[in-house]
């Protein structure tokens, strides 16, 4: 008799065996993927140059090694390299995810170019005089190439190298006899440095100092060139794929417990960098009235740079007796630029942000009459202001009536709340039969037809925003990311349409 039982065991081990393999398969090839489709296990794809290799496959092989996140470096002179991501762009193909040029003039031209976005400092380096192994020609300086009695190799301008050379050397001619007298112009930094160390055809180059180690060469220092450094930048492209994972690469490479110590080890000064963290956590004080007009910039921002921000809305007044108290945020964004000048020693420069006017608020039936700001000091009409002690409005509100001189007259009677907010309710609520109440022109989005706006003609009934970065913050360059982001043209729109005017410099 047949075993139909049998044969159906077997089929399915077939089945289940024929579906292991396609599962492997499909592993293997994602593992093996080129980068170009943007599937998630494919590898993170830099393009570094030349000069940088030793130092980034190092910390990138312990990055992968240590978060599990495949990366591929990719070589060749920073000026290929920015034509490749142009012509990705161009073509749609998202192919690089981080570039990291020998100068940084490269990622400033790329980033006109709408081609980079963030921008993370890693290291800095210099140019030197790059010789033989004990210097056997016995060069001096940058007059043994130009009287002949040197036998020198340059790079082309397409090389940081050759660029920044040329940036340091042009202005009194130098630049054009070196090119003129040259043995070869080549196209990347390792290939010159490369040729003095083997060929004897050759004497010396102008290499990056880093450059010069690498290949076992001995170097010249040169006044011009020391001061030609340059700071090695990791840039995120506009088309990357995974952006998040992306800037976590670029954080770990500039930070001082994981990247950096690789670059000093291979002759790179050091930078400033962030804290290793691999979710940084960053806390955002910000006044109460900004609220609505940041919030969605934070989402986005933490969503895209893959970290927490903490924030705390609330009168400035009481966020500065917070601060004073010990608990300095990594950023702190006013209601108006004097709540900034009482803690400015525990903040660095503040960047200006907006501005907005002061209002009275009447219910639309107005049954005081009321016309302007003179009339809140009389007798018969029932005001409330924010709280002066603990908000910039209630401050700001104050400082009107005293100007006016009639605080003495208004601040025995007048109602206080904690907030704009609480102002809004009061009159809403017709709580002790309130006649109008002071508040920003930024809270009366959404006030309705049984309220009414009244302007306050007084130069002095405007608030001023603006932000800096707390000294003691672990995280200045994301906090410094963060700020920006605030201060971008989008930031702006949504500023605007909450009834802020704009300050803010544009770059």
């Amino acid at each position: 008799m047949y075993d139909y039982h049998r044969s159906s065991t077997s089929s399915m081990r077939i089945l289940v065996i024929s579906l292991l393999v396609v599962v492997l398969l499909s592993l293997l090839l994602i593992r093996l993927d080129d980068g170009r489709g943007g599937a998630p296990g494919d590898a993170l794809v830099v393009y570094c140059a030349a000069g940088l290799r030793l130092p980034v496959a190092e910390a990138a092989a312990r990055f992968e090694k240590e978060l599990g996140i495949p990366v591929r470096l990719e070589h060749g002179s920073s000026g290929e390299l920015e034509g490749k991501i142009l012509l990705e762009k161009e073509s749609g193909t998202n192919r690089s995810d981080i570039y990291i040029p020998a100068d940084q003039s490269f990622v400033e031209r790329a980033t006109a170019k709408g081609l980079l976005r963030e921008s993370i400092p890693l290291a800095r380096f210099h140019l030197v005089l790059a010789v033989k192994k004990g210097n056997p020609s016995g060069i001096e300086g940058i007059d043994d190439l130009l009287d002949g009695s040197a036998r020198y190799l340059l790079c082309d301008e397409k090389a940081g190298a050759g660029k920044r050379t040329q940036q340091a050397l042009e202005g009194d001619g130098t630049w054009a006899r070196l090119m003129a007298g040259a043995k070869a112009v080549k196209p990347r930094v390792t290939e010159v440095a490369s040729d003095v160390a083997i060929s004897s055809a050759v004497d010396c180059a102008i290499v990056w100092m880093t450059t010069a180690q690498q290949f076992g060469l001995d170097t010249v220092e040169i006044p011009q060139l020391t001061a030609a450094g340059s700071t090695i930048i990791a840039a995120v492209t506009d088309h990357c794929r995974r952006p998040t994972e992306a800037l976590r690469l670029a954080r770990y490479l500039s930070a001082p417990e994981r990247g950096q110590p690789i670059f000093a080890n291979h002759g790179f000064q050091p930078v400033d960098g962030d804290h290793w963290q691999e979710r940084p956590r960053l806390t955002f004080f910000s006044g109460g009235v900004n609220r609505e007009a940041v919030e969605e910039t934070i989402d986005l921002f933490s969503a895209r740079e893959g970290c927490e921000i903490k924030t705390l809305f609330a009168g400035c007044g009481a966020l500065v007796q917070t601060i004073e108290a010990g608990q300095n945020p990594d950023a702190f964004l006013t209601c108006d630029v004097s709540y900034m000048e009482k803690v400015a020693g525990l903040f660095g420069e503040a960047s200006d942000v907006s501005s907005t006017d002061m209002l009275i608020l009447v219910s639309s039936e107005n049954r005081r009459n009321i016309a302007n700001f003179e009339d809140l000091a009389r007798t018969d009409v029932t005001l409330a202001i924010a709280d002066p002690e603990k908000t910039a409005l209630g401050d700001l509100t104050r400082r009107l009536f005293v100007e006016a001189g009639v605080w003495d007259v208004v601040g025995p009677r007048v109602l206080t709340a904690p907030s704009a907010h609480e102002l809004f309710l009061m009159m809403a609520a017709g709580e002790q039969k309130l006649d109008a109440v002071v508040v920003y022109r930024a809270n009366c989005n959404n006030i309705g037809d049984h309220l009414a706006m009244i302007p306050i003609a007084h130069p002095s009934a405007l608030a001023f925003q603006n932000i800096a970065i707390g000294n003691s913050s672990k995280h200045p360059n994301l906090t410094r990311r963060l700020i920006d982001a605030l201060l971008s043209k989008e930031s702006q729109e949504r500023f605007a349409a909450r009834g802020f005017a704009w300050r803010a410099r544009q770059e």
